[in-house]
């Protein structure tokens, strides 16, 4: 491998801030339908189909709320309550996963995308050697795919070095790759875009075990 200067890669990253307090967490999920309610980052109709939908999102919601009512009403008891708070809980993981994704689509804006949403954002930054690589990174299913030099990059992916599919190309010698199976092997590689008569060779392919 070439060695190169040190570069900085800063990744930011949608995190779910869960409050302590029952009233927190209502409203947290209150926020999130609030957000995601006509955004035009997240139409509806472009919503993964494994991911819930909004609707029902909004239903769980509701039914958190009510029964919170009913809690300090004493018509519910704190069980039936924290059932429906605990299924909110759990529809925001993946709804955040969606949003992740959005996210990684649009590097330059990706602080706005998340905020936007309802979620809360975390910065990762990665200090390294500028080197072809991949390494795993602290959301599963998405690694980070590094090559030599700076400047603009194609990307490659496979798992078995014959169906090989073609990523977007980058303006940066760096780029995220999400959406991949935990636990399975995929291989990276990429070529620097050449500029006027320069002539520049894929890398070799870089194994990895996605965590």
């Amino acid at each position: 491998m070439t060695k190169n200067a040190e570069v900085i890669i800063r990744h930011v990253v949608a995190v779910l801030k869960w409050p302590s307090g029952i009233e927190d967490k209502l409203l947290k999920g209150k926020t999130v339908v609030n957000k995601l309610t006509g955004n035009a980052n997240f139409p509806i109709t472009s919503w993964p189909a494994n991911i819930i939908t909004l609707a029902q999102l909004t239903t769980d919601v509701t039914a958190f709320d009510t029964a919170e009512t009913g809690v300090k009403s004493r018509t519910v008891t704190t069980t039936i309550r924290d059932i429906a708070m605990n299924t909110v809980h759990r529809d925001l993981r993946p709804v955040m996963s969606m949003v992740q994704n959005k996210a990684d689509l649009n590097p330059a804006t990706a602080e706005d995308v998340i905020k936007g949403a309802g979620f809360d954002v975390k910065v990762i930054t990665i200090k390294q050697k500028q080197q072809s690589g991949v390494q795993n990174t602290e959301i599963s299913g998405t690694i980070l795919a590094t090559g030599e030099n700076g400047g603009p990059h194609q990307w490659q992916l496979t798992q078995d070095k014959v169906t090989i599919t073609n990523l977007d190309s980058t303006m940066q010698a760096h780029t995220f790759i999400p959406n991949l199976t935990p636990g399975q092997v995929y291989y990276t590689r990429s070529k620097k875009i050449p500029t006027k008569n320069e002539k520049t060779e894929w890398c070799e392919w870089h194994e990895i075990r996605v965590a």
